[in-house]
Order: C-alpha cells, then structure tokens, then sequence
C-alpha cells in the first residue's frame, strides 16, 4: 500500500493541469524623446498615465499570474502616446497596424525561471512618425 501511494504521489503531479505562469509587462521606449502614454476609459474615475524616458523602460502592468498563457487585461478604451501634450499615437483594440492592445503579435516575450515571462512592447522612432 506505501508503494502504491509513492507511487501515485510521484506521478499524479506529471498529469496535472496548466502551471501557474506569471508575467511582467514593460514599455521599452527606444525613441529619442520622452513620451508619456495616457488610458482613457468610459470610467470616469479612472485615469493612468506612464512616462517612459527617452531610451528608457518602464513597467506598464504589474505581476499577474494565471493559469495557462497571458494574464493581462488592458482596462481602457483607448491609450494615446503623447510628447509634450501633442498626441503622437491612439491605440484602441481594433487599430490596424502595431497595436500595443494586441500581446500575442505585437510584444516580444523573454522566459525567465520558473514559467515567469516577461512581455515587451518596444515604441521606435518609426512608430511616433505618422
């Protein structure tokens, strides 16, 4: 009975459901200039804005962990990337083109131990010329 229970402990774990994985999402803004990305939503009392540094990086969600793959949810309707209160770029989840709404195409992924991953969103030169 010891030997059937050892058994089913050390092999039930391998038939398991998904691992938890944890991601981090970052901005990396490889422009030349400072840009601050801006969330609209319908929610009146929410409001977020990111500034990111010229060829900077900065955390645009927080550690989240979930069963199976991303884990992120975008809560606003649109997010603009401005320089100086002049708006460079809009996004909005159906926007053709690059679209920071749109992880699996549009962000770079590195693997960290553990089924930790971190998401990357680059903003080029290119992307801020309209």
């Amino acid at each position: 009975m010891k030997k059937i229970s050892f058994l089913l402990l050390t092999i039930l774990p391998l038939f398991g459901c998904d691992p938890e994985r944890c991601s981090t999402y970052y901005i990396n803004n490889k422009s030349a200039q400072d840009i601050s990305l801006n969330y609209v939503s319908k929610s009146p009392n929410f409001y977020k804005k990111i500034i990111i540094g010229a060829d900077s990086n900065d955390l645009f969600s927080d550690k989240t962990c979930a069963i199976g793959g991303i884990s992120i949810d975008i809560d606003a309707d649109s997010i603009y990337l401005s320089h100086e209160d002049e708006i460079l770029k809009i996004w909005k989840p159906d926007s053709e083109g690059k679209n920071i709404y749109n992880i699996e195409r549009d962000w770079y992924v590195r693997e960290s131990p553990k089924d930790n991953f971190i998401y990357i969103f680059e903003i080029t030169n290119e992307d801020l010329n309209r």
